[in-house]
């Protein structure tokens, strides 16, 4: 008896090589890959302008990577004696204005380079509800928490979605022509819309999705949103708040993402890597100085062969020294 779908695997003609670096943006569900991503060696760049939920602003992210063109120190805005950036999620927040600008151009920067080198950019939608400043109808990445009244709340249209994301993708492929597109629609439900109003926003994530893997050439979708809603379906896959998939669902989904995705090095090379990450988490059960000094000369051993063995895996984490050896 069979008590979940299971959907056949999706079918990729391009694959991920570990050897090329990989940009990640999107909602938070981008966070997670990433950081999977980056532990087992892979050179990614997440979120360079912070956490973005709805497409319009992921596309005003990519245009600005296109044009090499970043934000005004003037656009930056004070509020209560705090500086933020409508076009940056609140990580970037800061009471001094000259450490949120060097945080800005040094984070555009990396990632305008990584975008020029990478063969894969994941963007993950998240919701097609998206909010616009009440005083100029600029658009906003980040309400950053301020007053409903700052802003008006929109529904982005399949049509405005497609037309953006599609301008957006165009223009980053003739800035960087090998690089390939993978886009999913976030399964994190934004409940506080409504449980009907999640249900439009996902629909008209996913109808301007399909248009575009349709139309554009080295554009995919990965099924993020299906593995969780169709094949997980359960409660017990997310967090105690019941709309953010838990670390099992997103180990889960990236199994399926390594299995489908990574080329046949890749593979073999990660599981190199997986033996290295694990043995890193072990702790020492013996306090004695010299059986701690062994396992971290192992670790530090493990970590010199692998980069020997693959010395593009440069983004791979070095062990952690116990206070033994300080």
């Amino acid at each position: 008896m069979e008590f979940t779908i299971k959907g056949p695997l999706a079918a990729y003609s391009d694959k991920i090589s570990i050897r090329n670096p990989i940009v990640l943006i999107g909602s938070c569900f981008s966070e997670n890959i990433g950081k999977l991503l980056q532990e087992i060696g892979f050179d990614t760049t997440v979120n360079p302008f912070g956490i973005v939920y709805n497409p319009l602003s992921i596309a005003e992210q990519l245009n600005s990577l296109s044009d090499k063109k970043i934000i005004s120190q003037a656009a930056i805005y004070e509020y209560q004696g705090n500086y933020l950036s409508w076009k940056h999620h609140s990580r970037f927040n800061s009471p001094s204005v000259k450490e949120i600008w060097n945080q800005i151009s040094y984070e555009f920067e990396v990632a305008y380079q990584k975008i020029t080198q990478a063969e894969w950019l994941f963007l993950t939608l998240g919701s097609a509800f998206y909010y616009t400043l009440k005083e100029n109808n600029e658009l906003v990445s980040n309400c950053h928490k301020l007053p409903a009244s700052f802003f008006n709340k929109n529904l982005a249209s399949q049509k405005q979605i497609h037309e953006h994301l599609t301008h957006a993708i165009i223009k980053l492929k003739q800035l960087n022509p090998k690089l390939k597109i993978m886009l999913n629609v976030s399964p994190i439900r934004y409940i506080k819309e409504g449980l009907h109003q999640n249900t439009i926003s996902k629909s008209t994530l996913h109808l301007a999705v399909s248009q575009i893997i349709t139309e554009l050439n080295g554009v995919y979708y990965f099924p993020s949103y299906e593995i969780v809603i169709d094949q997980l379906r359960d409660y017990r896959f997310y967090k105690p708040d019941m709309t953010h998939p838990n670390e099992t669902a997103i180990n889960f989904i990236f199994d399926f993402f390594s299995e489908t995705l990574f080329d046949s090095e890749t593979k073999l090379i990660i599981k190199e890597t997986q033996k290295y990450i694990q043995f890193c988490r072990h702790k020492p059960l013996s306090k004695n100085l010299a059986d701690i000094r062994k396992i971290d000369e192992k670790k530090e051993e493990m970590y010199l062969n692998l980069l020997q063995k693959y010395p593009f895996l440069t983004a791979l984490k070095r062990p952690d020294r116990h206070n033994a050896l300080s």
